[in-house]
């Protein structure tokens, strides 16, 4: 388990202070019981740090040191700025054995990095205008200059990788913001991304037609369940996914999510019900 302390390092009795060590991250397990995760290795003296992710099997915890900057933790080594060395801004989502973790960058989309190796490899993002428009002050930038011109300025939407399945082959997360609007993304490995608008849709699922799921969550190691909903909604929506459509030769033919989707793809069929398929 992993998570956020306080302790009082003034002797003032309080334990909320920032800037001076008060607010810090943690980490338990059933051995060794709970302790404060090294942080003494930042170059700045941050508002607080935290830890809120680790891999199933412990070795590697990702946080934040203050806001906007990401930080992890490899075999509770020295803290590593995931800011400095990768330029990211968000850190939450960490598959099983700690070979993937994906990060939000600040302009060249999501990253993958495997701690282990010192690897990464970029994945890309959902795109501005063909997957959500740019609407600023009531007016709509994809309309008014064209998606290129948009794409080139703005370069890959920015999107918050939350969750992973346990061999990093699948990640959810949210893209946008409250200003410019909200989309869900899925990446599947080989297949790249999805919006969770458009695949939702092509698999006939009509609750999403109205309310699409925006704000994906979770996902279950083998990537067969995802949890999620409406941001700032109190409501949410499992979603059964052991089975996808693909349309084969004219027919929408059920196969396996996700090793069986890639191997339909590889082959020739289109993703989603037939009749559901968007142009």
């Amino acid at each position: 388990v992993v998570g956020l302390g306080y302790k009082d390092v003034d002797g003032d009795g309080s334990c909320q202070r920032s800037f001076i060590g008060e607010i810090v991250p943690w980490i338990w397990d059933d051995e060794d019981g709970i302790r404060e995760l090294d942080w003494s290795g930042l170059n700045f003296n941050p508002q607080f740090v935290r830890a809120h992710a680790i891999s199933g099997n412990g070795n590697v915890v990702l946080g934040l040191a203050g806001f906007g900057r990401p930080v992890a933790w490899v075999n509770e080594g020295p803290i590593i700025n995931l800011r400095d060395e990768f330029d990211a801004r968000e850190a939450y989502a960490v598959n099983r054995d700690g070979t993937t973790v994906a990060l939000q960058t600040g302009s060249e989309g999501i990253l993958l990095w495997n701690p282990l190796t010192g690897e990464t490899e970029n994945i890309g993002s959902l795109q501005w205008c063909e997957d959500l428009d740019f609407i600023r002050f009531g007016r709509n930038f994809c309309d008014l200059l064209g998606d290129e011109v948009v794409q080139e300025l703005l370069g890959p939407l920015a999107l918050t990788p939350f969750d992973t399945s346990d061999d990093g082959s699948v990640i959810v997360g949210r893209g946008g913001s409250f200003f410019t609007g909200l989309i869900g993304g899925i990446w599947i490995e080989d297949l790249g991304w999805f919006n969770l608008r458009d695949f939702l849709y092509e698999q006939g699922v009509t609750e999403s037609f109205d309310f699409p799921m925006d704000n994906p969550l979770s996902l279950s190691g083998n990537a067969t369940k995802m949890m999620g909903g409406l941001a700032g909604s109190q409501f949410s929506w499992l979603v059964e996914m052991d089975q996808v459509y693909v349309c084969d030769g004219g027919e929408s033919v059920l196969v396996g999510f996700p090793g069986g989707l890639r191997e339909a793809i590889a082959g020739g069929a289109e993703f989603g019900r037939c009749e559901f398929i968007l142009d």
